[in-house]
């Protein structure tokens, strides 16, 4: 009896902390949540073959192709707001964004509520790169910084999350890439 005890309150301690990201249909809102705490989209993603079509990891022809997500364990609070070129987005945790940027470097700001950091963001053209927005704790906040990832590694990450964004930024949007 003692060990069918033990099990059943290991088992129901545990599922307070599984995370569930909802599969959403088409052009839906996307939910990622622990537990008792839901963080979503605020509009409509893109489609789930735009997001099985970004798992391919197929360059784009004079372009570079930047993947930036957010898929630590211990990343499941908070939402990042990411802005590069002149798009900005709500990355939540296991999602992550598709930027199809002209040649240059681009500042990829990463912004909380209390703090911003920034990165420079350039890849060759017909190449990919991989940034992952990454969570740390504070005793009264949380902060996200941004940092380049293993490609190996970055590509089991992207693949286990999903696209909430695409940004197909212009020439005439490049910002500079000083970072602040």
């Amino acid at each position: 009896m003692k060990p069918a005890l033990l099990c059943l309150t290991a088992v129901t301690l545990l599922s307070g902390c599984a995370a569930v990201a909802n599969r959403p249909t088409d052009e839906s809102r996307w939910c990622y949540q622990q537990a008792k705490r839901k963080l979503c989209t605020s509009g409509p993603v893109p489609s789930l073959k735009a997001d099985a079509e970004a798992k391919t990891f197929q360059p784009a022809a004079e372009r570079q192709r930047v993947y930036i997500y957010r898929d630590n364990f211990w990343d499941a609070d908070g939402i990042a707001i990411v802005s590069i070129g002149d798009t900005e987005f709500r990355l939540l945790p296991h999602s992550f964004v598709l930027a199809d940027l002209p040649k240059g470097a681009y500042a990829l700001r990463v912004r909380s509520s209390s703090q911003q950091s920034a990165r420079v963001v350039d890849v060759a053209p017909g190449d990919l790169g991989f940034v992952e927005v990454h969570q740390t704790w504070h005793p009264l906040d949380i902060e996200f910084s941004a940092r380049n990832v293993e490609p190996k590694t970055a590509v089991q990450r992207v693949s286990r999350s999903r696209l909430i964004g695409m940004a197909k930024t212009g020439a005439s949007s490049q910002t500079p890439a000083a970072p602040r």
